[in-house]
């Protein structure tokens, strides 16, 4: 058992700036634009953990190691402070659809969306996305002279994709769940660091890294304030890509 190696890890993260697009769309494979709207995102976050078992193979002073584990990541998106840049064109339904003489919401559609410059008070609305699975992994290790070391890591994940949000401006659904999305999906991961053991018990890292994550087609449940869920369209997919550098400095104890 001396090749065995137990290990683990949890990262959680603050988006203090920035912003996302909310958009609507009348055509397959995202065309025919009829809605969108850019929110702010302060407090947002993202949370990370993963347990792994990995066997390591020396090779000098280097090793090769496959790994085993299972991870979790999420994303907490809030959105406020919205603007909408493009707003639908609504227009009446040739058919009285409840056959009551009457024009109601129900004998409107939509035909398409028109430039606008609108802020959306009152806009205070939440998006969590959970990828979380197994997955499998492999490290390399190569020791280099001078105290420096590289490492190498590819992790192939086999997840469970659960998206959950809160419409608060929705009178016509239920919170705080408004509706919610599942799927199958799978991802990479990517990783490469330079170490540098200065001293005996202290390494800094340089690291470069890349998340993409991608969900399939799935199921998408939203929830009226009655308290039912009903059917909706299905779930085309969620797509997720991460790029990061990081700088770290570890003390061994």
């Amino acid at each position: 058992w001396r090749g065995l190696w137990l290990g683990g890890g949890v990262d959680a993260g603050f988006i203090l700036s920035g912003d996302n697009q909310d958009s609507d769309y009348l055509g397959d494979g995202r065309t025919q634009e009829f809605s969108r709207s850019y929110q702010g995102t302060p407090g947002d976050a993202t949370f990370d953990f993963h347990l792994d078992a990995s066997w390591r193979f020396a090779v000098g002073k280097s090793y090769l190691a496959p790994r085993l584990g299972y991870a979790w990541h999420s994303q907490n998106l809030r959105m406020r402070d919205g603007v909408r840049v493009i707003a639908p064109i609504v227009a009446q339904n040739e058919e009285d659809i409840n056959h009551d003489g009457k024009v109601d919401e129900q004998d409107m559609v939509i035909t398409g969306g028109e430039p606008v410059n609108q802020p959306i008070p009152g806009l205070d609305s939440r998006y969590d996305a959970v990828w979380r699975g197994p997955f499998v992994g492999l490290d390399l290790m190569l020791k280099l002279p001078a105290g420096f070391s590289m490492s190498a890591t590819l992790e192939r994940h086999f997840t469970d994709y659960h998206g959950e949000a809160d419409w608060n401006l929705r009178g016509d659904f239920a919170h705080p769940i408004s509706f919610e999305q599942k799927a199958d999906g799978t991802g990479w991961i990517r990783r490469i660091a330079l170490e540098w053991r200065r001293f005996a018990r202290q390494t800094i890292t340089l690291s470069l890294e890349e998340r993409r994550f991608e969900a399939g087609a799935g199921q998408d449940r939203i929830f009226i304030p009655d308290g039912q869920s009903i059917a909706a369209d299905r779930f085309n997919g969620a797509h997720w890509t991460s790029r990061g550098v990081r700088l770290g400095w570890r003390y061994v104890w």
